[in-house]
């Protein structure tokens, strides 16, 4: 599958008893993944709200992903790394009329010189419609790819969401629990499901070499280098067949 022109949505969080190192590590592979990612051409479908934090004393890692991709995606652009299409937004994302409260004081030089420059698609949401099921079924129909980690009933939504029109789905091994604390393993149990059922995610790719290549991205619970895994990830992509 081409990743030029893909939309990828990356999903996820991790609980506030992790173990603070395991939180590094994933968002060292987010960076990583978005920067690989969006060297390919990819575009990225994003999730834009508040930013729960570990306590400082345990390092005070956020517990979501979203704003490091933006902050990843914003620094490639000012580095002149990245050659935008005009055709196409970098960023898109779907807003409520919570959504400009939600931004966190620290990042809102970030969201307002990304709106500044034109790089959001910004899609309105219905009036006074702020439920995380209607965003995350909003922000599905705009994604081609979905990549997890951690998270619970959230993630396990937008795996349903994609498996139901065919789209792929990568999920991480990585054990760091969901911000909410709910759901039955996040992207644990959508790679559980992968692997069993991996025709309902990959339909016109061959099952057994599904389960093989997701073999190459495993991160050994932050053993292995994060530089490998995103490499991985990215090859596993350019290897199956695309929906259809």
């Amino acid at each position: 599958m081409r990743i030029q022109g893909r939309r990828v949505l990356i999903a996820g969080s991790a609980s506030d008893i992790c173990d603070p190192e395991r939180l590094a590590y994933a968002h060292l592979l987010v960076c990583e993944l978005t920067r690989y990612l969006a060297l390919e051409g990819a575009t990225f479908v994003v999730l834009v709200s508040g930013e729960p934090r570990l306590s400082p004393e345990k390092g005070g890692h956020a517990l979501t992903f979203d704003w490091h991709i933006l902050d990843e995606l914003h620094k490639m652009v000012l580095a002149k790394r990245l050659n935008v299409p005009s055709s196409a937004k970098l960023i898109t994302t779907v807003t409520t009329t919570r959504t400009e409260g939600q931004v966190p004081g620290d990042r809102r030089t970030l969201w307002d010189d990304l709106k500044k420059r034109e790089l959001i698609a910004v899609l309105p949401g219905e009036w006074n419609w702020t439920s995380g099921a209607i965003r995350r079924s909003l922000l599905a129909s705009q994604a081609d790819i979905l990549i997890t980690l951690g998270g619970g009933e959230g993630v396990e939504h937008y795996g349903s969401l994609f498996a139901a029109r065919s789209k792929p789905v990568i999920p991480l091994d990585l054990e760091i629990g969901a911000s909410s604390k709910d759901g039955n393993g996040g992207s644990l149990r959508i790679l559980q499901r992968v692997r069993s059922e991996p025709r309902l995610f990959f339909p016109h790719s061959d099952p057994e070499s599904i389960n093989a290549l997701l073999q190459s991205f495993a991160t050994r619970q932050g053993q292995s280098d994060p530089r490998e895994v995103a490499k991985c990830i990215v090859s596993f992509l350019q290897r199956i067949e695309p929906p259809i």
